[in-house]
């Protein structure tokens, strides 16, 4: 028992004395730092307006939203490439000739003569 007691103490010990010469280190950095102040300041000021410069930049081309494809050239020719293939083109024709058989709006009107709008309703017939 005591000498689990004086282990758990030695280590106490060593870390305290550890945490000492982490203090120790912090004042000197801070009593560097302190006098050479007026060196320092300009450049960490720099540092830091920079930093929030380059992080703000960062958000900002984050959150910008991406182009249409009508607006970047090179998508654009790509696409218009794409558009012309025979495979494209026929899959485009049967989607115009597969135009809707009946197509409209569904609405229910109430005993007050209130309309309300449910839904819209496409029929298309493949044959």
């Amino acid at each position: 028992m005591i000498k689990s007691v004086l282990s758990a103490f030695g280590l106490f010990v060593f870390s305290a004395l550890d945490f000492l010469l982490f203090l120790a280190i912090l004042l000197f950095v801070g009593l560097l730092v302190f006098i050479f102040w007026p060196i320092l300041k300009w450049p960490l000021l720099a540092f830091l307006i920079g930093a929030i410069a380059f992080f703000c930049y960062l958000i900002y081309k984050i959150k910008e939203k991406p182009k249409p494809l009508e607006q970047d050239e090179i998508l654009s020719s790509w696409a218009e490439q794409e558009l012309q293939r025979p495979i494209i083109q026929r899959i485009l024709q049967k989607q115009e000739e597969n135009k809707p058989f009946i197509s409209g709006t569904i609405t229910h009107i109430g005993n007050d003569g209130k309309e309300t709008r449910l839904g819209n309703i496409t029929i298309n017939l493949k044959g």
